[in-house]
């Protein structure tokens, strides 16, 4: 009986000392538009990741080949969830619209714009620069025609192993490429043709 008693102390005392997991969210940063434009309806399709980003650890590099997940510093639900609402809030903030869905949800009507995104990369390189390469597409909501594919790659601020400044570094980043893809909707809307 006393060695499981020791036991059972030794486990609480260990799990005492342990280092607590740190959660962390991508944060929106794209100012909201001064002029409402309910007219524009936004239509999320998709957002892909690659395997390596379907971690709950934060994922850097620690050289050009070699990936280090953080034990202890973890994205607080799906990273790919979090971004999609995200690419949701900065879209909306930057064209003026509350008019967006995301999918698995579809508009009660066609959309203006469809968006899909595939991220190719999004993480603290080995030199410290925050990289984000991804392709995405346009389309238009009510004939499915294509209006533009593009390939984007972004590099943000050089942050150290911290995580905490390096996820705000990454929401400043992701807030810029929504910027991108909002300065093309806002384009093509206008010309009013793909």
């Amino acid at each position: 009986m006393r060695i499981i008693v020791g036991m059972v102390v030794s486990l609480l005392l260990a799990g005492c000392g342990s280092t607590p997991t740190h959660y962390y969210v991508l944060t929106a940063t794209t100012p909201v538009a001064k002029q409402a434009n309910d007219q524009l309806s936004i239509e999320i399709n998709e957002l892909r990741l690659p395997k390596y980003l379907e971690h709950p650890q934060i994922v850097s590099h620690s050289s050009a080949n070699q990936l280090l997940l953080a034990e202890h510093d973890q994205w607080a639900g799906k990273l790919r969830d979090n971004m999609m609402r995200l690419l949701a809030k900065n879209l909306g903030n930057a064209l003026g619209t509350s008019r967006i869905v995301i999918a698995p949800y579809r508009p009660s009507e066609p959309s203006t714009v469809r968006v899909m995104v595939e991220i190719l990369r999004f993480e603290r390189m080995a030199d410290g620069v925050i990289a984000l390469d991804a392709q995405w597409r346009l389309t238009d909501g009510r004939t499915n025609r294509s209006m533009v594919s593009r390939v984007s790659h972004l590099r943000g601020e050089r942050k150290t192993k911290e995580i905490a400044p390096m996820v705000a570094a990454m929401s400043r980043l992701f807030g810029r490429f929504s910027q991108e893809i909002a300065a093309e909707i806002k384009r093509r809307v206008q010309r009013g043709a793909p």
